[in-house]
């Protein structure tokens, strides 16, 4: 059983002016602006994490470069001629692949960006002229020209995932008992506001005024100028797959990956290897997909998905079963399916004409978004975490760390 959770969370800190800051910056349709002109700037791509960039995404899997970064992550962030793999300490140039920032790792963990002492682990996100980049348990501001430190803002945790919409950078961090929403403006670091809430997983999504995060499970709405929940949901039981009543295993599932919030919708997958749709405003579910089979899953293992990806209407999703499946938006209904050989947990891009997908199976995949056609594939040699898409590039990550340039030479 998951702890009692609290309806109200515990604000702190929020001042009078930065309350008015922060809300102002909320107001945004879906969060702010979307990707695009050669740039994948947050994990999401956008404010909802929609994974859309309004671009042509590459037309052949051609590699071009690679690199291998400290250690696994999520797919690269792209900006200012930079690739940023998810370990900042390496900033790449789009072109080449070579390192753009003197950047000299020390004895001690910390890394010379610049030739300033910064001490960091991974980028976040990008806000215009900053990278945003958490070091232990503070997040930094760099230069992205030269990867000089622009500000510093210490954190309660030593984790970090950031979203930005509308120069306000939304920040959790947290541990095992606690998670804390911070809100920093993202140019100076100057502090708006906090809040204290329970454990959550990462990456928020910002859309018309509200945050959106996935708390114990649970996906949840907050007003952010008190803390106070909205709404919040946990997804309906699932029937127990045939080994799990083998077993007499009794699993209570939860939603799983971070929220996508698109049109008034958020869209989440969960640990059942479901994929729902619910009301931005209210949290009303509007329908769920299930896969006609489940794939059995060890105790304590996930059924989960990738986070899904949303463009016009539809959303795609990777799914537990081995299937890339195109779903109407309003409906659920699945209009087609493409079936790789395993599961697909990858963080998927979708681009003006295509949806760029990966797995467990090691192999990128881009399919033609409306008929699901595979155009092309690559073979990473590694388990696909995520891909990023700019520039007519794919840029995809691996479990072993290794970031994969894929295009035309001329980046189309």
């Amino acid at each position: 059983m998951r702890p009692t959770r609290r309806r109200f969370l515990t604000a702190l800190g929020v001042g009078a002016t930065g309350l008015a800051a922060g809300t102002a910056a909320l107001r945004g349709a879906d969060g702010g602006a979307r990707a695009g002109g050669g740039t994948w700037p947050q994990p999401g791509a956008d404010a909802g994490n929609t994974g859309f960039v309004a671009e042509r995404g590459p037309r052949t899997g051609r590699e071009l470069w690679r690199h291998e970064a400290p250690g696994p992550g999520t797919a690269p962030l792209v900006a200012g001629g930079l690739v940023l793999p998810p370990s900042a300490r390496r900033p790449l140039d789009v072109a080449t692949g070579e390192p753009r920032w003197q950047v000299q790792p020390t004895p001690t963990g910390t890394a010379v960006p610049g030739g300033r002492r910064t001490p960091y682990n991974e980028v976040t996100a990008v806000a215009g002229d900053v990278v945003l980049v958490r070091g232990g348990e503070t997040l930094y501001g760099l230069s992205i020209a030269d990867g000089s430190r622009e500000w510093a803002h210490a954190l309660p945790g030593p984790n970090a995932a950031v979203t930005v919409a509308d120069g306000t950078a939304y920040v959790w961090t947290g541990n095992m008992s606690q998670s804390v929403i911070i809100a920093l403006r993202a140019a100076d670091g100057a502090f708006r506001w906090r809040y204290r809430t329970d454990p959550g997983v990462g990456l928020p999504a910002v859309s018309d005024g509200t945050l959106f995060l996935n708390i114990e499970g649970r996906v949840t709405a907050l007003a952010p100028e008190s803390g106070e929940e909205r709404w919040s949901a946990d997804p309906p039981p699932a029937p127990p797959t045939a080994a799990e009543q083998a077993s007499g295993e009794d699993r209570e599932h939860g939603f799983a990956r971070s929220p996508v919030v698109a049109g008034g919708t958020v869209y989440i997958a969960d640990t059942a290897g479901r994929l729902h749709a619910r009301s931005a405003a209210e949290g009303r579910e509007l329908w769920r997909f299930t896969p006609e089979e489940r794939p059995p899953a060890a105790p304590g293992e996930s059924a989960a998905g990738s986070r899904p990806v949303v463009a016009d209407g539809t959303v795609y999703a990777g799914f537990a079963d081995g299937r890339v499946r195109s779903l109407d938006a309003e409906t659920g209904e699945e209009r087609w399916s493409f079936r790789a050989w395993n599961a697909v947990t990858g963080t998927p891009a979708v681009t003006e004409g295509m949806v760029y997908i990966g797995g467990r199976d090691t192999m990128v995949y881009a399919l033609d978004r409306v008929s699901g056609e595979r155009r092309w594939e690559f073979s990473t040699g590694s388990g696909v975490t995520g891909i990023a898409v700019a520039g007519g590039r794919a840029y995809a990550t691996t479990r072993r760390g290794v970031v994969h340039a894929l295009g035309h030479g001329g980046g189309a």
